[in-house]
């Protein structure tokens, strides 16, 4: 009986996302053209002056294109997650809270839509690529999809801890323009972060193994070189982001159980 109390939450969860979808699917729909946007305005503004060292034939709409899907990625974990405080506040989370559902299933339902929802913009940003100097042929689309979907749960996850402990919609976006965006931006994802203090941190920075492990796999399976950290070859960074990804569930799971 347990057992199905638990999937009713998870359906639960997964429906409520999925209706938020339908009545404001112009919200998907900013998200992608802010980041086009963004990217072809930068992109081609830094085409003239960009150069990695080793790679010259790289432009900086395809360096900077993994960097851009791993931002609509980021931008919907934390528009997705928001959404855990206004359920709160509205009362519905607390009546998801005290069913006979567990918080767990209440927890992951929440991630797997928010990355659902990560994939299919995504999907949907991905037919951008042909614009650039990207060698279609040489993308492994197996691997890309997994590598988002690690992306999707671990940023979702990420979001999902620091909209749990918030008590407001403000002190939840203070955290993110304090923590995720700045791992974001050291990420590698606008600029090559392979000299001085900043390839230090890139090493440690988990959303680096993201786009370290994009990179390599829009390119063969090698990141052009220059263009990251030498320390996150394609195995190193996509083994270290299938362990990330793994942790940070577990404990957005444990946070929900034990806060609140």
């Amino acid at each position: 009986m347990q057992l199905y109390y638990n999937i009713y939450t998870f359906r639960v969860m997964l429906s409520r996302e999925t209706i938020r979808i339908k009545n404001s699917p112009s919200s998907i729909i900013g998200n992608i053209l802010q980041a086009s946007i963004l990217w072809l305005i930068i992109g081609s503004g830094f085409s003239d002056t960009f150069k990695i060292q080793g790679s010259n034939s790289i432009t900086y709409l395809s360096f900077f294109y993994p960097g851009i899907l791993l931002m609509i990625i980021l931008f919907n974990s934390i528009s997705s997650t928001i959404t855990i405080i206004e359920d709160r506040q509205s009362g519905f989370l607390q009546g998801i809270l005290v069913g006979p559902g567990s918080r767990t299933s209440l927890a992951i339902g929440k991630l797997v839509a928010t990355s659902m929802t990560s994939l299919l913009q995504s999907v949907l940003f991905f037919p951008l690529i042909f614009i650039t100097e990207i060698n279609t042929i040489q993308i492994n689309f197996c691997t890309t999809i997994i590598i988002i979907l690690l992306a999707s749960f671990s940023l979702s996850s990420m979001s999902f801890i620091m909209a749990w402990i918030c008590e407001s919609s403000s002190s939840y976006h203070a955290l993110m323009s304090i923590i995720l965006i700045p791992l974001w931006v050291l990420s590698g994802s606008m600029f090559p972060a392979n000299n001085g203090w900043i390839s230090k941190i890139v090493v440690i920075n988990p959303i680096a193994w993201i786009t370290a492990s994009l990179r390599a796999t829009l390119n063969d399976g090698i990141a052009p070189l220059g263009s990251i950290n030498k320390s996150l070859a394609f195995n190193t960074s996509f083994t270290l982001l299938l362990i990330f990804t793994f942790i940070i569930i577990i404990i957005a799971i444990i946070t929900c159980n034990k806060l609140r």
